[in-house]
């Protein structure tokens, strides 16, 4: 193995800060979070009758829904409301749990 001349070895890449950018991209993700906004019982129960409303009049509808930290919007139809695992399943394929849903509209 050849020997390496100083200035050689100072100008190679230093490997172990590598993953501290992964690292960093996960602390500053996690700043970002929200925590779960509150409903009243109130809120629940409108909730309840638009999920029920646009599930029979086969309405297009915009929910906002929670998960790890974050909101989402999606636009689709509910395909079917599964009460049994209380989860509402969309017409492209996702899954949103009931107690995810924030907003309807």
């Amino acid at each position: 193995m050849p020997k390496k001349s100083r200035e050689e070895i100072i100008w190679q890449p230093f490997n172990s800060l590598v993953p501290l950018n992964s690292l960093k991209k996960t602390i500053d993700k996690n700043k970002v979070k929200i925590p779960k906004p509150v409903l009243s019982p109130d809120q629940i129960k409108d909730l309840e009758e638009k999920i029920l409303d646009s599930y029979y009049s086969k309405e297009e509808i915009i929910i906002t829904y929670y998960r790890e930290g974050f909101l989402y919007k999606v636009k689709a139809y509910i395909k079917y409301i599964d009460k049994l695992k209380k989860q509402l399943i969309l017409s492209n394929g996702l899954i949103i749990y009931f107690k995810q849903v924030i907003a309807i509209s």
